[in-house]
């Protein structure tokens, strides 16, 4: 096998379960496994080979893998990515692993390789051939729109039922929404937008609305505190990786364009383009574009919907404000942004919008 192909460590005490995995992932990746908990912590301990993520069975004898994740995290051997395998992604199992900074997805038994493939290639940006890719939007495609729209309905009514039993409504997620539509209109007329067609726009613009859908499994005053302390900070931050967990439940093929994109949203949104953010420190083009836009909106939003009118002068001195601090925002992001300038200062006016009701 190539030298240059990523190395992944399969472990699971069943055999069957690692051969039908090496059987999906072995043409785009080189494959080692081990059977054991204690197995895995001494070849990711050495890193020799190289280990680049690790697939890794909750459900072992001996030693299980939320003891693994434990052992690595005392140990400092927790860079590596870990992909938990599980038959039971329950909302125990999503919030037992958000104390772990590594674990970046779930797979689950029994296993899809229309679920699986997809999902690593997409997180380590290459393509079905093995090779890397310079676009991390490659995979956009057109999918079940059906099926798709199902499950973001049943989402958003979550998402809403739980910010309402909060005493808060949606309306801010639906302006996020919204503007990421206009502003990824104007973008898909340039050339950097290859594949950019109606349908990617629709399945950002809504993934753009869950953004956020992390905040609803932390406790609510750790959202709007400031000074958190150091424990309360580190529950804080696993907003983003509970979101992204959240959205991967579903399994569904159909829909795996869409939770790509809303797991990269609710995980990395936090992220800075001079790699300060969180969770992964993500710096540049490393962070998804979309995901970086996304911020921007949503920032630029929560200042400029407090305006008391809506224009040119506004738009300028609030997106001034957000972007003092230089190291925050993609350049690229902040020129398509005030490209759509005018469409902006328009929605935000359209007084038929009833998205301003619980504002003003």
């Amino acid at each position: 096998m190539s030298s240059l192909r990523k190395r992944l460590l399969i472990v699971d005490d069943s055999v069957i379960d690692r051969e039908i995995l090496k059987n999906i992932l072995q043409d785009n990746f080189e494959i080692m496994e081990t059977d054991n908990g204690y197995n895995a912590l001494e070849i990711i301990s050495k890193n020799i080979p190289h280990i680049d993520a690790v697939l890794l069975d909750i459900s072992m004898p001996v030693l299980d893998g939320f003891n693994v994740l434990r052992l690595m995290k005392e140990n400092g051997i927790d860079k590596t990515p870990v992909i938990l395998i599980t038959s039971e992604a329950t909302k125990e199992n999503v919030q037992k692993s958000s104390q772990y900074s590594n674990v970046s997805h779930f797979i689950s038994k029994p296993f899809n390789a229309g679920v699986i493939l997809p999902r690593l290639l997409t997180m380590f940006n290459i393509d079905a051939s093995g090779a890397s890719t310079p676009e991390k939007d490659s995979y956009l495609s057109k999918s079940n729109t059906e099926e798709i729209s199902q499950y973001i309905e049943a989402l958003r009514e979550l998402f809403k039922a739980c910010l309402i039993n909060r005493g808060m409504d949606d309306s801010r997620y639906i302006r996020t929404s919204d503007l990421m539509e206009i502003v990824l209109k104007e973008y898909s007329r340039s050339s950097d937008a290859a594949g950019l067609d109606n349908n990617n726009i629709m399945l950002i613009s809504q993934a753009a609305y869950f953004y956020d859908i992390g905040s609803i499994l932390i406790p609510y005053n750790l959202m709007e505190e400031k000074n958190l302390t150091s424990n309360d900070r580190v529950l804080y931050e696993s907003h983003t990786s509970l979101g992204a967990r959240l959205v991967q439940l579903n399994t569904s093929p159909s829909c795996s364009h869409f939770i790509k994109i809303c797991e990269d949203m609710c995980l990395h949104h936090h992220e800075r383009f001079d790699g300060q953010g969180f969770p992964n420190g993500l710096k540049g083009q490393n962070n998804y574009f979309y995901t970086q836009l996304c911020r921007l909106i949503s920032e630029f939003d929560s200042i400029f919907i407090g305006r008391k009118s809506f224009n040119e002068y506004q738009f300028d001195f609030v997106l001034k404000e957000i972007t003092i601090d230089s190291g925050i925002f993609d350049p690229k992001a902040i020129d398509l942004l005030i490209k759509c300038k005018e469409s902006v200062i328009l929605y935000y006016s359209s007084s038929s919008s009833d998205i301003f009701n619980n504002i003003f």
